[in-house]
């Protein structure tokens, strides 16, 4: 017996599909990557909610699978908070050259070596 009818089964499903292409448009940025998660999350539980409505009960395999699925979608979502993207730390400094380098002073060492030699 589902409780849930045809029609109404239907449209939670294009809700749920409609959440999910929200969520990848939203984890394209840093920015919105939270948001976009959280959409996702959404549309998973919908998803979710109503399999359980209208699948028959007998389906205790599917009923397992769905409650692992959202379990496991709670520990995704706790980690994510937890995880820095790589957008978000500062950009490494660049090596600072010596000023002999800069004003065209700085010869290679077998150079230095020669020029040494000459002098002595």
């Amino acid at each position: 017996m589902s409780v849930l009818g045809p029609g109404l089964t239907a449209l939670l499903y294009l809700v749920a599909a409609v959440c999910f292409i929200l969520a990848l448009k939203g984890l394209s940025s840093p920015r919105t990557a939270r948001r976009g998660n959280a959409i996702g999350a959404a549309g998973a539980l919908v998803a979710v909610v109503t399999v359980f409505l209208s699948a028959k009960l007998e389906n205790i395999p599917l009923i397992i699978a769905a409650i692992a699925a959202r379990i496991s979608g709670m520990f995704s979502s706790f980690a994510e908070r937890n995880t820095v993207t790589t957008a978000t730390k500062a950009p490494a400094a660049p090596m600072a050259l010596p000023r002999r380098a800069v004003r065209g002073e700085l010869r290679p060492f077998s150079a230095r070596m020669k020029q040494t030699a000459a002098t002595r």
